[in-house]
């Protein structure tokens, strides 16, 4: 489900509450429920063995189905409705929330959600509800506004303190460099008969990577060229690039 009218976004943009979360709702896909009647089948994968007229039958929706998406909106409505939210009669996909603790708008765009508060007491207050009816948030983004709300800042601070703890004993040691990336440096895949990390520090490196590719992506574009370099070495990554990784979680945390 998508916002029906840009009228409903102005109404969640020009709101007075702020900072905003962009939160994601885990695996939120997995939570439909097909209508009474309907009946999806799928192929067998390959490899598995079956008869040829046999088939999967999905008992709850998936990602990559076409329904998935309006299924996991009508669960999530139901959810939030009952939580206390009032649906927007303009449009199925604003929300808003009013009590003691204060106002709360929520938008949602598939299984993004946009939640722009008077108080921060009712996004714990969201979140301890929505948990108690397996509905887990993961808060991807933050913007913050300075007074006058001429400014925005966009950032990950989640994301950012999941690197920090991950990689805290490998970048504490490490000094403060100017640059996210070593000037001129460029990575190559390595050598025939060059040593390359063992699979646990491979994997370690392809999570680190994969973290800084989402911080490029959507509030770091800064990190552009020296994490496409890393990138290169994901298959056989060596100690060098294993560094240089290290190096640009040290100056994006």
């Amino acid at each position: 489900m998508m916002l029906h009218s840009e009228s409903s976004l102005r109404v969640f943009l020009y709101s007075n509450y702020k900072p905003w979360y962009l939160p994601d709702v885990e695996t939120a896909f997995l939570h439909g429920s097909f209508r009474p009647g309907e009946e999806v089948y799928m192929n067998c994968p390959p490899g598995m063995v079956h008869q040829t007229d046999e088939y999967f039958f999905i008992l709850t929706t998936l990602c990559g189905l076409i329904q998935a998406a309006r299924h996991y909106f009508n669960f999530f409505s139901k959810i939030i409705v009952k939580i206390g939210f009032k649906q927007s009669p303009a449009d199925p996909c604003l929300f808003l929330f009013k009590n003691a603790m204060g106002t709360m708008l929520v938008i949602v765009y598939v299984d993004d959600v946009g939640l722009a508060y008077s108080s921060y007491a009712l996004v714990e207050f969201l979140f301890n509800q929505s948990k108690k009816r397996n509905i887990n948030y993961t808060v991807e983004h933050l913007i913050l506004f300075n007074k006058s709300r001429t400014k925005a800042w966009l950032g990950q601070p989640h994301l950012i303190k999941k690197l920090r703890t991950l990689f805290a004993g490998k970048i504490s040691h490490l000094k403060n460099y100017a640059t996210p990336g070593t000037p001129e440096q460029t990575i190559s895949r390595p050598k025939e008969g060059e040593p390359v990390l063992d699979e646990e520090m491979a994997a370690s490196y392809r999570s680190g990577v994969g973290m800084l590719l989402y911080l490029l992506k959507h509030s770091c574009i800064d990190l552009g060229n020296p994490v496409r370099e890393l990138t290169k070495a994901l298959k056989s990554p060596t100690l060098t690039v294993y560094k240089e990784m290290l190096r640009i979680i040290k100056i994006c945390t």
